[in-house]
């Protein structure tokens, strides 16, 4: 490792020192719910998670998770009450609060399961 300076103005030589660059993935919805959630209520192990760098890569593992299994049960639970392409063409509105009500319920289970377990 080679090292570079730098003169100032008062004529010292400075090294040209840069910290290493965090990368810090994307955690979308799901792990900004489980960032606020252990945040509030696992104070603990938010701080030691945060202090060994283990915080971010949790949260990218929990958002993938999550989102995988968010849409495996919006897909099983409209299957499972014949919720197709037929209905929605058939009976638009119908068709658009059963897919909230599916979504509704495959997000609290996502949130039971993963976000805040």
């Amino acid at each position: 490792m080679e090292l570079t300076y730098h003169e100032t103005q008062e004529g010292y030589l400075l090294p040209n020192l840069t910290a290493p660059m965090e990368t810090t993935p994307d955690i979308e919805t799901w792990g900004r719910r489980r960032k606020s959630y252990l945040k509030n209520h696992r104070k603990g192990m938010y701080a030691a998670m945060k202090i060994d760098g283990s915080l971010f890569p949790h949260l990218a593992e929990v958002n993938q998770q999550a989102k995988a299994m968010w849409s495996r049960l919006v897909e099983q639970l409209a299957n499972s009450q014949k919720i197709d392409g037929a209905m929605k063409r058939r009976d638009p509105i119908k068709w658009v609060g059963r897919m909230n009500a599916i979504r509704s319920q495959a997000t609290e289970l996502v949130d039971r399961e993963l976000i805040y377990n």
